[in-house]
């Protein structure tokens, strides 16, 4: 390492040189940067081996004779299992194996440290997870009970902001014979290609980002009644619909959207609850197909709020309609093929019984009632 005097001699001929400052920075820094390694050295006390001090000469060791057998174990065993006879080696190798067996313990201990570190690291999320969880549902329950101390009026107004509902245009209560009073409003929900399931989701969660979960339970319905959903909708179809269901969770192309007609009535059938579907000439009312064992009368079936979907120009829209006026509502037509369907499958016509009086008479209802009356007439005679 260069002393002191040297150094500064030589910045001092980098200024001297009278260039730009850029340029005597540049050398300057260069010019330290180069000394860095050699201050390193000093600084840590590190010494540089001559080599021109190192002998080239191999050194030869003298053997003594004292009438003993080669030692043949070494190569044998190995250096680790050969005992020394030398008491310092013996005890050089104690210490080795002190130290390695001091290791092994230090690593085994720090293993058990970072697996229980793991442990406790995973099983916080989860407690956090769970409490989070709980108190969530605990804050849903009191809104509830709190809801019901309200009277209608207000609990409605304080939905209608909750779910950041809209006002139902005009139009469709003209389009629909609707009355104003028997709806809290419309809800548009994210355009993304699950706008049916998502409407539906607000409906039944009062929230739209539930729409997965509700679409892993109509996929577990599916498969549930896999064999009476191929008969009703067809091989082909049926393939159609456990397609759009088994979607991943994001935007989906325009084939895997919600259907009007297996979509609702898939909907319809496992949350047990109408499902009204507005579009105009095509607007429909589908009702669950529920087993004839278990439902048997209509008073057995709780009679809830139905989901109500209006499609407009390739999107769904939510309507929330209010609990007391559930008997009050004209809706469309019951799908055609449902009484068929029910009576052909074997399902009970319960729900069959409770909407026939809330939905519009078609022309197929019409000209049924005539010819059982037809049929009663001949029989009396």
């Amino acid at each position: 390492m260069l002393d002191e005097m040297t150094n500064a001699r030589y910045l001092y001929r980098i200024v001297q040189r009278k260039k730009a400052i850029i340029v005597t920075l540049r050398n300057i820094f260069y010019y330290l940067q180069s000394i860095e390694a050699d201050f390193i050295y000093f600084d840590d006390a590190f010494k540089v081996k001559d080599s021109r001090k190192q002998s080239s000469d191999l050194q030869t060791v003298r053997f003594i004779n004292n009438s003993r057998a080669p030692d043949t174990t070494k190569p044998l065993f190995g250096p680790d299992k050969v005992k020394k006879k030398n008491g310092k080696q013996g005890l050089k190798n104690g210490t080795k194996d002190k130290r390695s067996h001091v290791e092994e313990e230090s690593k085994a201990r720090r293993a058990r440290l970072t697996k229980r570190c793991e442990e406790q690291t995973k099983k916080v999320p989860e407690e956090y997870k769970k409490a989070k969880q709980k108190r969530k549902q605990e804050s849903e329950e009191r809104e509830v009970k709190r809801l019901k101390t309200l009277d209608p009026s207000a609990r409605y107004n304080l939905l209608f902001k909750k779910l950041h509902l809209s006002n139902i245009p005009e139009y469709i209560f003209q389009q629909y014979k609707f009355d104003k009073e028997d709806f809290v409003g419309r809800f548009c929900p994210k355009d993304d290609g699950n706008c049916g399931w998502r409407a539906a989701s607000l409906v039944m969660f009062n929230d739209e980002k539930h729409y997965y979960t509700l679409k892993e339970i109509m996929r577990a319905g599916l498969k549930q009644e896999q064999a009476f959903f191929k008969q009703l909708f067809g091989v082909l179809d049926y393939e159609k619909l456990r397609e759009k269901l088994y979607q991943p969770e994001g935007s989906v192309s325009s084939i895997n959207w919600f259907d009007s007609i297996d979509c609702a009535v898939l909907l319809a059938t496992v949350c047990k609850r109408p499902v009204v579907i507005l579009a105009g000439i095509e607007s429909n009312t589908y009702l669950p197909f529920e087993e004839a064992s278990s439902v048997t009368h209509p008073e057995q079936v709780q009679d809830i709020t139905p989901i109500v979907l209006h499609l407009h120009m390739n999107h769904f829209y939510a309507f929330i309609v209010k609990e007391e006026s559930i008997g009050k509502i004209k809706w469309p037509r019951i799908c055609p093929t449902y009484k068929h369907e029910v009576v052909e499958y074997n399902r009970s016509t319960a729900w069959l019984g409770i909407y026939k009086g809330r939905c519009y008479v078609t022309r197929e209802d019409i000209n049924y009632a005539c010819l059982q009356l037809i049929l009663l007439f001949f029989k009396k005679n």
